[in-house]
């Protein structure tokens, strides 16, 4: 199985939960303050360095 491509083929699903669960998440007071883009920032960038390493 190659990890790389599935963490790639699933990105934006796990984008999406991510910043649902940051959001539902309520023992992070800072995450009801920010935008859909501050949570998003960053971290398709990081998945794909994940996946680029795997």
């Amino acid at each position: 199985m190659n990890f790389s491509q599935e963490l790639l083929n699933k990105l934006d699903s796990i984008v999406n939960n991510w910043v649902e669960a940051v959001r539902q998440d309520g023992e992070l007071e800072s995450a009801h303050e920010l935008t859909y883009k501050a949570v998003l920032d960053g971290l398709p960038s990081v998945l794909r360095a994940i996946a680029k390493v795997l």
